[in-house]
This record gives structure tokens, C-alpha cells and sequence, in this order.
């Protein structure tokens, strides 16, 4: 039986790595998944994605619900990886939605935050748990979560904003960012926090990128300014990094045009309210 699962894009407004505490908004684009499960094979087959440790970690968060640990799964993601784009959170989500469709199961929302999240634990692909990005990618909209606890502390309403994602071409691999100390964010992160609480989600995203664009530039990653300062010199409501980077959010009340940045291209989507 073939199973299909969706999941949507995010972008950050505040990065839970320097206080535990994060915001993602949700955004058009995202995850689609297929889970195919092959009895009488017990091998699994992963078309399209980079590679299989999430899909792997996924097969065996969800064994519980599966016939067999055969399947030819194939997964189509519009954001790159390691850019900070929650390509990973994405996928996730739509491969456990994928998987428990092949075995005719529809899971609640927190079971499938659940099980993704641990299947991005075990596959490494995470820092955080990135329990706000997976409630942005499976129930849209924006929340402020706990991520050691699981627990969604706030919903603010958020807006149909027009996103601009500068998408770089450099990636982040997670494996630079283990271990680099981020408690000098620490205060701005709780600002975006207090921010984002009380609805003011663009001044969050600004916020929060200021701080943690000045700890990993002092850390040597390749994190750029520029593609911020041009979007919020064109009319941005807020903008930074999304995730640990490098790329970049804005949001906007209507698209507009942006100057190019060398390193990366500009994108548009939309928030999902």
C-alpha cells in the first residue's frame, strides 16, 4: 500500500539553540513524501532526497505501525538542505505522515511532531529536537515552544506575509555547529522571545538574526549581513537568519524588488497563518 504525506516550509523567528526556547513560522512550499511498503523486500529504497538517515530513522520510529521495514520512499523537498530552511523538520514530518498512510493511519498533529522529532534525533540532523519547527511545518502558523519539554507556550497570530528567502549557495552542515557556544545571544534571544510572545513576530525575526548573526560571524561561519540589511532597506517589516543559516527571511506586507546578492538568490513564498 502506498501512503503520501505533506508537510509545510518554515522559516525562523527565533533559533532555540542559545536558550531552548524557539519560533518558526510556518510558509508555502515544504516536504511531499510516498511510503511504499515492500513486503517482500526488507530493504528500504529512498528516491530523491540526499540521503536515507532520515528516512532510515523514520522507518524505525514508526515500526510499530509498519508491516514490513521494506519500502520504496521517495521524497521531493523545494528548500536545499543545510541552509536553515527546515528542510529536515520538513521532510520529517511528511515521511511519518507518509509512512503511517501506507499502513492506513491518519496520526494526530502532536503524535507526528513526536515521531519526527525523534526520528531527527536519531538520524543527527538536529541540534534542537526543532520541536518549533516541526509545529510550524505540521500545523502551520507560528508558535513559541519549549523545545526540551515539547510544549507550545504561545500561537501568536501572524499574517499572509509575502516571505523573500535568500537561499545561498553555501551550505551549514550541523557537524560545524556542535559544540559552538552561543550564550552570547543568549539576551537577544530573550528579547525575540518577549517579542514574539506579544505578537510582534517581524521585529522577533530581527531580533533574533542580529544576535545570532554576530556569534557565528565571530565563530568563522559564513554568515552574511548583506542580504538582511537590503531586504529591511526595501521595506522589510523584520528579517535574519533563518535557522542557524545562512539564509535569510524577510517578510513583507507585498513583494518587491530586491538587489542582488552574490552567494545566493532571492525566493518568494508566503506565510502560513
Amino acid at each position: 500500500m502506498t501512503g503520501r504525506g505533506h508537510a509545510h516550509g518554515a522559516v525562523t523567528i527565533l533559533n532555540a539553540t542559545a536558550t531552548g526556547i524557539g519560533c518558526a513560522l510556518a510558509v508555502r512550499g515544504g516536504a511531499q513524501a510516498t511510503w511504499t511498503t515492500q513486503n517482500e523486500d526488507a530493504s528500504l529504497h529512498l528516491r530523491g532526497g540526499p540521503d536515507d538517515r532520515l528516512a532510515r530513522a523514520v522507518a524505525a520510529e514508526c515500526a510499530d505501525l509498519l508491516p514490513s521495514p521494506g519500502a520504496d520512499v521517495t521524497v521531493t523537498c523545494v528548500a536545499p538542505p543545510s541552509r536553515g530552511l527546515k528542510t529536515s523538520s520538513s521532510v520529517a514530518a511528511a515521511l511519518v505522515r507518509a509512512a503511517a498512510a501506507s499502513a492506513g493511519r491518519a496520526l494526530a498533529d502532536a503524535v507526528v511532531e513526536a515521531r519526527a522529532v525523534d526520528a531527527s534525533h536519531r538520524a543527527g540532523v538536529t541540534l534542537t529536537g526543532a520541536f518549533d519547527d516541526q509545529c510550524a511545518t505540521v500545523r502551520g502558523g507560528c508558535h513559541v515552544t519549549d523545545n526540551a519539554a515539547r510544549r507550545i507556550l504561545a500561537s501568536p497570530s501572524a499574517k499572509p506575509w509575502q516571505v523573500a528567502i535568500w537561499v545561498p549557495q553555501a551550505s551549514l552542515p550541523k557537524e560545524r555547529l556542535r559544540g559552538l557556544d552561543v550564550a552570547a545571544a543568549s539576551a537577544g534571544a530573550r528579547q525575540a522571545e518577549r517579542l514574539a510572545r506579544d505578537g510582534r513576530l517581524p521585529e522577533a525575526m530581527t531580533a533574533n538574526g542580529r544576535a545570532f548573526h554576530a556569534v557565528y560571524s565571530a565563530a568563522g561561519l559564513p554568515v552574511d549581513e548583506r542580504p538582511t540589511q537590503a531586504a529591511l532597506a526595501q521595506g522589510a517589516l523584520g528579517a535574519g537568519l533563518s535557522g542557524t543559516g545562512p539564509a535569510v527571511a524577510a517578510l513583507f506586507d507585498a513583494r518587491v524588488d530586491l538587489p542582488a546578492i552574490p552567494g545566493g538568490t532571492w525566493q518568494w513564498t508566503e506565510a502560513i497563518p
